[in-house]
């Protein structure tokens, strides 16, 4: 049975973290205060002082997400394409070299994308800072490991590069 490539990767995305932060936050803190309330002296104020801490950073967490939104790395048919809240950055399919697996001799392999300075001068900042040198952006670290970008997945990359023409599909060692 033949099935159609996928129409997008999601490489990233920071929502799929959102509830497990809040619940974490509201939970430690209501913890914190309340055997704080139980306590007395130093272990009271300790306790206090974490509940206040775990308090700053869930209010931190909901400003940044309500004044910029959750982002998402993906690869589509569009290009790479990373959106932040209602904002997207794309590098086109047009400035796409490859896309492909840098294994390393020691760590991870990473998942890479070239793409042609000439036709993409100007690279979106939130793109930017995965670029580990001119015309290179990690887009993952393929590891099979909890929060990195899983290998069986890689296959689906490949055939997304490769049905909609992403440029060609590479697998370097770190060396090339």
């Amino acid at each position: 049975m033949m099935t159609s490539p996928p129409l997008e990767v999601v490489l990233e995305n920071s929502a799929k973290q959102v509830p497990l932060v809040f619940g974490a936050c509201i939970v430690i803190g209501g913890a914190a205060a309340w055997w704080g309330n139980e306590q007395g002296g130093w272990v009271a104020i300790c306790l206090f002082a974490l509940a206040g801490v775990v308090l700053a950073y869930l209010v931190y967490v909901t400003q940044s997400l309500l004044r910029v939104g959750p982002s998402k790395l993906m690869l589509t048919s569009e290009g790479l394409v990373y959106r932040v809240g209602g904002k997207r950055n794309v590098v086109p399919p047009e400035a796409i070299e490859a896309v492909g697996l840098v294994r390393a001799r020691k760590g991870p392999a990473e998942l890479m994308l070239w793409y042609d300075l000439s036709r993409m001068a100007d690279v979106p900042k939130n793109i930017r800072r995965r670029e580990t040198a001119p015309g290179q952006i990690r887009l993952a670290v393929v590891m099979d490991e909890r929060n990195f970008f899983p290998p069986e997945r890689v296959k689906e990359v490949r055939e997304l590069v490769q049905a909609h023409r992403l440029g060609e599909w590479r697998n370097r060692s770190a060396a090339t």
